[in-house]
């Protein structure tokens, strides 16, 4: 999985840009580096060490979330294993199981239709340019 997730990481810095001090995101969760949710306060500062290392925390769990999906994981390239790590990362393992039509065409293979359904979504609609280009990665399988 080390491509993957090195890829991954490299997408989810654009994807969710670094802040080092805390924030609340657009559903009002207390958040900073480059995403990172996991018992934050109004006050947090950290360093951008800290950044990476919450990154690399987050990533790593998105990693395992991911690669439970019901979607033959370990017999993707890594691109499309990194499209799916990046989405665990950004909406959460509950969240993502809600995505059937898209999990059920990756499990065979289908990846025109899995594109199409993950642009088919109230969450392509909230990330645009994230989505569309995760969506061409995985219809594609290039970075």
């Amino acid at each position: 999985y080390l491509k993957a997730i090195q890829t991954a990481k490299e997408q989810l810095k654009i994807d969710e840009g670094c802040r080092l001090t805390a924030y609340q995101d657009t559903v009002g969760v207390w958040t900073i580096g480059y995403g990172h949710t996991g018992g934050i306060e109004k006050w947090d500062r950290i360093s951008q060490e800290k950044a990476e290392e919450f990154l690399l925390e987050d990533t790593l769990e998105a990693t395992v979330d991911a690669s439970t999906l019901p979607v033959g994981f370990d017999g993707l390239n890594y691109v499309r294993q990194a499209v799916l790590i990046n989405m665990c990362f950004n909406l959460g393992l509950s969240k993502m199981l809600n995505f059937k039509r898209t999990l059920e065409a990756i499990k065979i293979r289908d990846f025109d239709s899995a594109a199409l359904h993950m642009l088919d979504s109230k969450w392509a609609a909230q990330v645009k340019g994230r989505a569309i280009r995760l969506a061409k990665q995985m219809k594609t399988g290039v970075k």
